[in-house]
């Protein structure tokens, strides 16, 4: 079935007023554009760039002090006082006694690797190896 053509029609928009034709093979419509449609709708015909909204000012502010802590270090042994903040308790005294001591744990890891791989390796048959 052929669709129906609409006669050309002079027209004047409902929300600015311009005479406008409507051309032909189109559905009426009232508004000349789209974006007469929008403002007669109340939309805006371009979204406008949104105002930053102010920082929201905190309510409460909480202040938290280090502390000083008398702890013994867990590698060097030595008494010590140290400025801690809240949380779990520090356990060397310094950062160069916690590297020390990361430093021999690996060592000790790598150790028990190794010997595992050789007592693995010791214990395949000779014949299953060639």
């Amino acid at each position: 079935m052929a669709r129906s053509r609409y006669p050309e029609v002079p027209r004047v928009c409902a929300q600015c007023g311009v005479h406008w034709t409507q051309c032909d093979g189109q559905p009426p419509r009232a508004y000349c554009t789209t974006t007469c449609r929008q403002e007669a709708e109340g939309r805006s015909a371009c979204a406008l760039p949104a105002e930053p909204e102010a920082p929201a000012l905190p309510t409460r502010i909480h202040r938290i002090q280090a502390q000083l802590v008398t702890l013994t270090c867990a590698w060097c042994q030595t008494t010590a006082e140290v400025e801690h903040f809240p949380g779990p308790l520090p356990r060397f005294c310094s950062q160069d006694c916690r590297d020390e001591a990361q430093r021999a744990g690996a060592a000790a890891r790598m150790r028990r690797l190794r010997q595992r791989r050789l007592q693995s390796i010791a214990a395949v048959p000779v014949a299953q190896i060639t």
